[in-house]
């Protein structure tokens, strides 16, 4: 009888313990890289900024003028043949009806101009900016493609593997000999972050923070996670240039609808007063290379190579936060680096821009969050 009870015993140890190693995402709380206030202090007052303007970021961003993007993202990999792979609803996005939406955005009229102060143009830089020129930063994003609701195509763990993808935009970034090797690495962090923060398992409509999968993408990387906060760094600096056309009504949201032109307005006027009551101390420009002009020509070759590799995706709504969080990036790289042809934004810029924002903000506090368990 004894031999029967110590053989149950053992089974039932050998199947907690099989049972704890398949579900340890539930259980293992992070070790992760943490940084010291006192030599960090960059990470440290930017979490200080994040804290702040957490929640008036995300509630601009939630807004019907910043939740709808519109995007081809069932466009074909010029490089391989790439059909969509990825089959669960998560790699699904949800289109919006058109009715829905203001005239302005539907027929892409809305363009807005970037104020002369920020706009200093460069000399000798070629006026040609069309279709397939060199100086193109990504592939333009016609009137027929649909518009995305964000709010219902969050960006989450689908089961897709983008690692080749990720691969070719790192050889792209590092080849530019330049500092863009580590904003593509903080925008990769921050994509990590967002995976395990939302994670479920393969079929499964259950999201939980996967503890493991954050270790394995980004807490155990010291200079990923510097990388991220780096990138933070830069997209709000190229905030603090933008915030006074944004908040001087020079920005109609919605010219056909005023009830929703005042409600977007309020919202980025919230964001703007908080962000400027944190005494933001803007990214040192010299970082990023003397000459302007040269810097400007690089990154038009690389963001046209990186969004065609990013239509290679064959994961819908992962090519679509792609798309999105790589407008707002050309975008900051715009407001920082302005030319005399490119002295406006579109719509899908701006709202690129301000959804990175959001996003990074995000992985800054779901940071802080996991490192205090």
């Amino acid at each position: 009888m004894k031999a029967f009870w110590s053989r149950l015993l053992i089974l039932g140890i050998i199947t907690a313990a099989i049972y704890y190693i398949t579900h340890m995402e539930y259980f293992e709380y992070s070790t992760c890289h943490r940084f010291d206030p006192e030599t960090d202090t960059e990470k440290t007052l930017l979490n200080k900024v994040n804290d702040e303007i957490h929640l008036p970021i995300n509630q601009l961003t939630n807004t019907r003028f910043f939740k709808y993007f519109r995007a081809n993202t069932l466009s074909s990999c010029p490089f391989w043949e790439a059909e969509m792979d990825c089959i669960t609803k998560k790699c699904v996005v949800e289109n919006v009806d058109t009715k829905e939406l203001e005239k302005d955005w539907i027929e892409g009229s809305n363009t807005y101009s970037i104020s002369k102060a920020i706009a200093q143009p460069l000399s000798d830089v070629p006026p040609e900016f069309e279709e397939g020129s060199p100086n193109q930063w990504m592939s333009l994003e016609d009137e027929e493609f649909p518009f995305a609701d964000l709010s219902l195509s969050k960006e989450e763990a689908t089961g897709y593997n983008g690692s080749d993808i990720w691969i070719k935009i790192h050889e792209e970034s590092s080849s530019n000999n330049g500092p863009m090797e580590r904003i593509f690495s903080g925008l990769h962090a921050s994509i990590g972050m967002h995976i395990s923060q939302y994670y479920a398992p393969f079929r499964s409509d259950d999201h939980y923070p996967n503890h493991t999968d954050f270790n394995r993408r980004v807490g155990f990387h010291k200079e990923r996670l510097s990388n991220m906060f780096h990138l933070y760094h830069f997209i709000l600096s190229a905030y603090n240039r933008l915030r006074l056309d944004m908040t001087a009504n020079k920005f109609d949201y919605a010219p056909q609808n005023q009830t929703e032109n005042d409600l977007v307005k309020k919202a980025m006027n919230k964001f703007d007063s908080v962000f400027t009551s944190t005494k933001f101390v803007a990214f040192p420009e010299e970082l990023l290379g003397e000459d302007r002009q040269e810097f400007f020509e690089a990154q038009t070759e690389l963001f046209n190579s990186i969004s065609k590799y990013i239509d290679c995706i064959t994961c819908e709504r992962c090519k679509l936060h792609a798309k999105l969080q790589l407008s707002g990036l050309s975008a900051a790289l715009k407001i920082m680096y302005p030319q005399t042809n490119l002295e406006e934004l579109s719509r899908n810029e701006i709202v690129g821009f301000f959804n990175l924002i959001r996003k990074v903000s995000n992985s800054i506090d779901w940071f802080k969050w996991m490192v205090t368990l």
